[in-house]
């Protein structure tokens, strides 16, 4: 049955619009989320770039550092030889006076000498 006045035809008219505002809506909706995805993603692309100059440069800094520790370990190495060998001078001074006074052998033959460095100088690689 038709309806007067032309009311079917607005009434088409009306949800023909009414569904193209909700297909706009889900749209632009659509582009929003698009557009908010990419722009995240395009700052977690930004951020691991710094991370990996950060983490380039810090590992150069590490070597640096592992370097100079290498070095220091090295002169501790050198300054306990030379302080070792002093000592065992004067152990060899001191028992020659003391086979000499006493005509015995010095009671300390075999003497602690310490190191204070260490063997592996650094835990860099």
């Amino acid at each position: 049955m038709a309806e007067p006045n032309g009311t079917a035809r607005w009434q088409l008219w009306v949800s023909l619009v009414g569904t193209g505002v909700v297909l706009a809506g889900a749209l632009v909706t659509l582009y929003v989320q698009v557009n908010t995805a990419y722009t995240t993603a395009n700052d977690l692309k930004d951020r691991v770039d710094r991370l990996t100059v950060q983490f380039t440069e810090a590992r150069s800094q590490l070597s640096i550092v592992c370097a100079d520790l290498k070095e220091v370990e090295t002169q501790f190495r050198a300054t306990d030889q030379v302080r070792n060998l002093m000592h065992a001078n004067d152990l060899r001074i001191q028992s020659l006076l003391w086979q000499k006074v006493y005509g015995a052998p010095y009671p300390a033959e075999n003497p602690y000498l310490p190191t204070i460095a260490q063997d592996q100088p650094t835990p860099c690689r």
